[in-house]
């Protein structure tokens, strides 16, 4: 893990509020960086005030540029979303663990909702670098919030793409599409991974898990204050006996959707 200082290079808007990042770093590369691991990107604010890092995990890497991608929301996305090329921040990691690898040699499935893409995005690329077969079911709202699109085509693998007014693709939540068409769901997966809010990856995993017993990873995200275990904001419960937790900073942020105590997490 390092503290690097990072200068903005680009800051993009790519779809509705959404914004493509760039940042580098001031002296050196990029730590080594896995799919699924993350960052704490400072947010710059005036001297004596204070603000708490956002974590944001790595959605490409590109001449030494590292690009996140994220929905302007409140305070820290949309100052972090206005940076000038020239402007500097300070980014903390790498944090989190790398996905777990597929066992087997069966296909893989990535089931994105929304701004999931983003963290999904590396892995798609390295799954494919592997030789993996790859199928990917990119869901959102509008055919304007399906962002990057070409860039995630231009990656290979099989992409289907789900829209919930069905302005793109197929109509319907990802549950929805999953449920709605089982003769492409129904594979010899060696595992699946699925991102997005959390009620979406609730209710794709119920669908999922009637068609196979393969690993099904639920990549979570969780406000944190610290991105590696001490403030304990971005605990799960699971279903351990006894009842316990999981961090998504320091365990995840994938975990096995069959470990999640759904029960305690917003329902659809």
């Amino acid at each position: 893990m390092r503290d690097l200082k990072l200068r903005c290079v680009a800051c993009e808007d790519v779809g509705p509020d959404v914004v493509l990042l760039g940042l580098a770093p001031e002296d050196g590369d990029w730590p080594p960086t896995a799919p699924g691991q993350f960052y704490m990107l400072e947010v710059p604010v005036p001297e004596r005030c204070f603000a708490l890092r956002r974590p944001f995990s790595l959605h490409d890497l590109q001449d030494g540029v590292g690009y996140f991608l994220f929905r302007r929301m409140g305070f820290g996305t949309r100052r972090l979303g206005s940076l000038r090329p020239g402007e500097v921040t300070r980014g903390f990691g790498p944090l989190g663990r790398p996905f777990p690898e597929p066992v087997g040699e069966g296909p893989v499935g990535l089931i994105s909702g929304g701004l999931g893409m983003a963290t999904l995005f590396p892995w798609h690329r390295a799954l494919v670098r592997q030789g993996r077969d790859v199928y990917h079911l990119f869901a959102a709202r509008t055919a304007a919030q399906l962002v990057r699109l070409e860039a995630l085509q231009a990656l290979g693998g099989t992409l289907w793409l789900a829209t919930d007014d069905g302005s793109r693709g197929w109509a319907g939540r990802a549950d929805e599409v999953l449920r709605a068409y089982p003769q492409e769901f129904r594979r010899p997966w060696a595992a699946l991974y699925v991102c997005g809010p959390t009620v979406m990856i609730r209710a794709c995993v119920e669908v999922l898990r009637t068609y196979t017993t393969a690993p099904i990873w639920a990549i979570l995200e969780a406000a944190m204050a610290c991105g590696y275990g001490v403030c304990r904001g971005c605990a799960v419960p699971v279903r351990t006996d006894p009842p316990s937790y999981r961090m998504v900073c320091v365990d995840g942020p994938a975990l096995s959707a069959d470990e999640v105590d759904w029960s305690c997490l917003p329902s659809p």
